[in-house]
This record gives structure tokens, sequence and C-alpha cells, in this order.
């Protein structure tokens, strides 16, 4: 008899269920506002942490070369953060090792631009490159519906975040909550980041033209002759700090002076000119053409070209290495895809196919 008036005497235990947390909470203000603030950050964070520029991502594990406005170039497989670049480098440099180069959020206005060079690639990256370039020069419906729908949500975006806001006020008359009503900002701020991930820079002047022929015009700040150069590629991407072109093919020129040496195509290439003698190794995969030696209006053409592994030396004429100023003309081909800083770089022309097509 003790035991059962023991057990009367007890209250009625509350059933166990998954409601008691989120009961609490919704009746506890200062529980309430915290878990919002909590939530806001959760999100802020993921939302942060995983967002990469449209146009950089699609170099991400390439291998690219780098230029900065200053001339400066670097070489790597291409790391991208939301905050950031890496290079990882082929092989350590000097010693103690350094393995890669880091490029920080406030350093990335002084790029001028970044070539993913098709000869550069590896078997493997040549095959992801060429699936990616037909790709943006040419969307599938699938990849063009996705585009649309991301720029709906772009075009509308304040709207759907006030809606968000709105959805919040009716709760708070349906069931008031001073809290609720107070936190309206920090769920407008939710809807902010979840939209914003999904938006992109949208400009329909620009848009018309993805995955098609365009002309981009170049201008480094840093050349006091604020000279223009011209790549014609298929528009593939835009951004609000970046434009991406695929399919680009063009022509580069360096001169060497006699007497001196440089390295170039990403160190593949070795160039030395003494007075008597060109010596040029390709160590690259492109082929190098000696357009000639050249000095004022002595001109010496040789137009001799030396191919992917070929080691070739050029005799110069004695009147044109006594000459004051001489130096050996060199240039090659490649093809390769390009972003470059909408600082530095606008689609100036719409335009045709180019002649070598975009496979």
């Amino acid at each position: 008899m003790t035991h059962l008036a023991i057990l009367a005497a007890q209250p009625p235990q509350a059933p166990d269920g998954g409601g008691g947390v989120l009961d609490f909470v919704l009746a506890n203000p200062f529980a309430l506002a915290l878990t919002v603030v909590f939530l806001v950050a959760l999100v802020g964070a993921f939302v942060a942490a995983r967002k990469r520029d449209r146009c950089l991502k699609k170099f991400r594990k390439h291998h690219v070369t780098l230029e900065e406005q200053s001339g400066r170039r670097i070489w790597g497989r291409l790391k991208v953060f939301s905050k950031g670049l890496e290079l990882e480098y082929e092989s350590p440099l000097d010693q103690p090792a350094k393995n890669s180069f880091l490029i920080y959020e406030t350093e990335l206005a002084k790029i001028l631009s970044i070539h993913r060079f098709a000869d550069r690639l590896d078997a493997g990256g040549h095959r992801r490159r060429g699936r990616q370039a037909r790709k943006l020069a040419d969307p599938p419906l699938a990849t063009r519906l996705t585009r649309w729908a991301r720029n709906v949500v772009n075009t509308f975006r304040d709207a759907i975040v006030s809606a968000m806001g709105m959805s919040v006020q009716q709760a708070a008359k349906a069931s008031p909550n001073p809290v609720l009503t107070a936190q309206g900002g920090q769920v407008n701020a939710i809807g902010s980041l979840l939209v914003g991930e999904t938006a992109n820079a949208y400009e329909p002047m620009i848009e018309q033209h993805i995955g098609r022929p365009v002309i981009l015009e170049v201008v480094n700040p840093a050349d006091p002759d604020k000279r223009v150069t011209e790549y014609h590629g298929y528009l593939g991407e835009y951004s609000a700090q970046f434009i991406l072109l695929v399919t680009v093919r063009d022509r580069f020129h360096e001169t060497v002076p006699l007497g001196g040496g440089g390295t170039f195509l990403e160190g593949a290439l070795e160039v030395r000119a003494d007075g008597n003698t060109v010596r040029v190794e390709n160590g690259s995969a492109v082929e190098t053409v000696v357009e000639g030696i050249r000095a004022g209006d002595i001109c010496h053409d040789t137009d001799t070209r030396i191919g992917p592994g070929e080691t070739g030396e050029i005799a110069v004429p004695a009147e044109v290495a006594r000459a004051e100023g001489a130096a050996c003309a060199l240039s090659w081909q490649r093809e390769f895809d390009l972003i470059v800083p909408r600082s530095v770089g606008v689609i100036r022309h719409a335009s045709e196919a180019p002649k070598h097509g975009h496979d």
C-alpha cells in the first residue's frame, strides 16, 4: 500500500518525444534568439567556405600560367579558394624548398591574365580541357536551362529575399512572438546568403554572347602606352570579377639581344645568342620559329623552324653581328583558354567562328 501511495503521489511523466527541445526554444525568447544567430553564422560560414568564382573554378586542378601586371609570370597547378589562389609548382624551387605560390584576395587585382595552355597539360588534363572547352563553346540544352534558371534567380533576388522576410512577418502575426518579429532581419540574412550563392553576375548584353565567338580587348594598367591586345575565342563564362575565353589561338613574339639569352615557354625553351651564333634548345611541345636577326634597318631573315625536342643553331652574318642593337626575333603559336580580370579586359566585339574551330 505504501508503494502504491507513493506512485500515486508522483506527477504524470510527459511522454518522450522530439518536440520537447523545440517547444522549449520557441517558448524561450533568449534560446530562440541564440538559435537564430547560430543558424545564420553556420549558414554563412558554409556558404563562404564553398563559394568560388565561376570563371576561376573552370581552371581548378589544371596547369596554368599566371601573369601579373608587373610582367612577372608564375606557373603551376591551380587551386582555387574563396579568398585567394595557390599555384603548386611542378618541382620545388630553391633551398629551402618552395613548393607553391599563394595569391591572397587583396592581390587578385594585380593579375593581368591566367592562361591554360593546351600544350602544357598532361593526357588527362588535355581530355578534361577538351570536354570543358567544347561544352563552354557550345553549351548543351541542360546547361542552357540551368543557366537560365540561375539568371532568373539573380534577376529576382531582392524580391525572393523580401518574400522570405514577409513570410516571417506573417508567421509573427499568426503566432505573436516579439523575438520572432525581431529576428526577421536574421532570416533575411540567411536568404541573402543562399540566394547570393545561387545567383551570378548577370548582364544581358554579355549573356547573349555566351558560347559564341567574340573579341576580348585587354589593356595592362601598368603599360604607359596603354596598348590594346586582342584575343579571339569563344565566351565561356563571366562573373563580377573575371571573363573566361576558350579555344583561343595566338602567336607570341620575343626578341633576344645578341650577346644575351633567355628562357621562354615556362622554361621549356632556351635561347643563347652570342656574336656569331644563335642556339635554340626547344624542350616544349610547340614549334618555335627563328624569324631572323634584326638591327635597325638591317634585317637578316632566316625563318628557321625548330620542332618540339629539337635543337638548332643559326649563323649570324658578320655585318649584322657588328650592328648596334642586333637581336634575334622568335615566335611560336599556342592554343589556350584565358581568364582576365574585368578591370583590364572587356568583350569589345561579337565575331565569327575562328578558322581553327573549337574542337
